[in-house]
């Protein structure tokens, strides 16, 4: 089971119910940019990637229903090409519950500005982890793969390798692909990069830090006793990202997860002794340079 690792688990979820898919993915087609003439082939592609993506065993774990893992898929489409083709710029963003409160946590929140794939109405998405298949299907299975890894990796420390690995090989299988944004010299910025860091040793404390900031951290905070500990354990989660950040200086992973973690985190400081506030923004201030303005909230009455 998914969180068979965690003791915690086996109270938080109640093992009756139905038995589910990982994802619990609402995805938006927005086609403003091109007009809205064919509106019956734009809820069908939304219809088709929110079934692909579903619908579809992504691991071998049993998932309950309240199990399954929050994302939103935002496709704003930029241009239609040709008659199947589309460019697009896509949302990505997934979320986590919080132990014991109605808050659930940004896992990713990521603006993909490379999505160039083909739609033809009718036509059934396949995908096969050993080979590529079509750039529609291999994009949905990589955020897919990489949103069920880093949920694991909150839960359980480096959990998420396996899903890492497997968004590896759909990378691998497109190197030859027409399509942008899968190979390491098209840009610092793109899926290469968001997942060569993931497996890259030398951010192995980042992936770390996932599981102090959200298991042994947020999860404790339903109580008030544990709020100092909880504290310290997402403080040494932000010290193990600066450390990365000390190796590998404005890396693409670290300000794909700050984006959704800014609310969040000045949240949590608001009420912290002056001494971990001081802490925390020196190390933000490194690690997040364009947003030490609003992390600068945190001293704020």
């Amino acid at each position: 089971m998914k969180y068979v690792i965690s003791l915690f688990f086996a109270v938080f979820f109640s093992l009756s119910g139905t038995k589910a898919q990982e994802l619990q993915a609402t995805v938006n087609v927005n086609f403003n940019k091109i007009g809205g003439a064919d509106q019956q082939l734009y809820q069908a592609m939304q219809t088709t990637i929110s079934e692909f993506l579903n619908t579809r065993k992504w691991t071998e774990d049993i998932f309950q229903q309240q199990e399954r893992i929050v994302c939103n898929i935002t496709i704003m489409l930029e241009e239609r090409i040709s008659t199947n083709q589309f460019k697009a710029t896509v949302q990505i963003q997934s979320t986590r519950p919080v132990y014991n409160s109605g808050y659930n946590a940004v896992m990713l929140n990521h603006t993909d500005p490379d999505w160039v794939f083909e739609y033809v109405e009718f036509q059934p998405l396949e995908f096969n982890d050993n080979s590529f298949l079509n750039n529609l299907s291999s994009l949905l299975a990589f955020y897919a793969f990489t949103i069920i890894g880093l949920d694991y990796d909150s839960f359980s420390l480096l959990g998420g390798t396996e899903f890492h690995q497997r968004a590896q090989q759909v990378v691998v299988n497109a190197q030859n692909a027409v399509e942008p944004g899968w190979r390491q010299n098209q840009n610092l910025r793109n899926r290469y990069w968001l997942n060569e860091n993931l497996l890259n040793s030398a951010f192995k404390p980042f992936r770390e830090s996932l599981y102090f900031y959200h298991r042994l951290g947020l999860d404790i905070m339903h109580r008030s006793e544990n709020m100092i500990e909880a504290r310290k354990q997402i403080t040494s989660a932000i010290t193990k990202m600066h450390n990365v950040h000390k190796t590998k200086p404005g890396s693409m992973l670290q300000q794909v997860y700050l984006n959704g973690k800014l609310t969040e985190i000045i949240g949590i400081y608001s009420k912290a002794t002056p001494a971990e506030k001081s802490n925390v923004l020196t190390m933000l201030s490194e690690i997040d340079p364009p947003n030490i303005l609003q992390y600068q909230k945190i001293n704020s009455p």
